[in-house]
């Protein structure tokens, strides 16, 4: 199931913009490059939003158990 998800975000998209012709070049990349993929699902490291964004500044003691 989570491999099917990374297929299907990693899918291009429809449209000729820039961004999207962009975004397009990454996931193909993706593609060539790793030709066997696989995804896991990892717990976030801390639950407050904000310390999430600032991830580097939070000290590992701050962080969950399971995720360390």
């Amino acid at each position: 199931m989570q491999r099917e998800y990374l297929d299907n975000c990693l899918k291009p998209i429809e449209g000729n913009s820039a961004e999207i012709q962009k975004k397009n070049q990454i996931r193909n990349t993706i593609n060539n490059y790793f030709k066997h993929r696989d995804c896991h699902c990892l717990v976030r490291p801390v639950n407050d939003e904000k310390q999430l964004q600032k991830i580097e500044d939070v000290s590992l003691k701050d962080m969950k158990p399971m995720f360390l």
